[in-house]
């Protein structure tokens, strides 16, 4: 979201000197306000769609969230196995992001299919 905004207040050579001000105001009070943390990293790791996005997830952020997630995963010592039933309905399709805010960002999906966390415990299944 946040590297949406910042591109949508972008400068352009079109913007009247009212406009300009106005974006520069708004991208300060983003810088302000919206301060990205550890968890939007790892969030951002889990999304299959957005993992491989330098821009989103730089390769320090990435290895620091990978870490972060292994651990979140280890804590983990019990956990309930969610039970099966019979259920005859085809899963939902996925949304296509074709023209959209977010659409840009999703313009390199993964092609990567390994598991960057790995088993962090022996009892546990992903």
């Amino acid at each position: 979201m946040k590297l949406q905004l910042a591109k949508a207040l972008t400068l352009a050579a079109t913007d009247s000197a009212v406009v300009a001000q106005l974006k520069q105001y708004l991208r300060d009070q983003l810088e302000h306000y919206f301060t990205i943390q550890p968890l939007h990293y790892t969030a951002t790791l889990l999304d299959p769609g957005l993992k491989n996005n330098d821009k989103l997830l730089p390769p320090e952020a990435r290895q620091q969230a990978v870490i972060s997630l292994q651990q979140a995963v280890s804590a983990v010592t019990d956990v309930d196995q969610p039970q099966t039933t019979q259920d005859d309905t085809p899963p939902a399709k996925k949304a296509r992001l074709e023209d959209g805010f977010f659409s840009s960002l999703y313009a390199n999906p993964s092609s990567t299919t390994s598991n960057e966390v790995g088993m962090c415990s022996q009892h546990m299944t992903i």
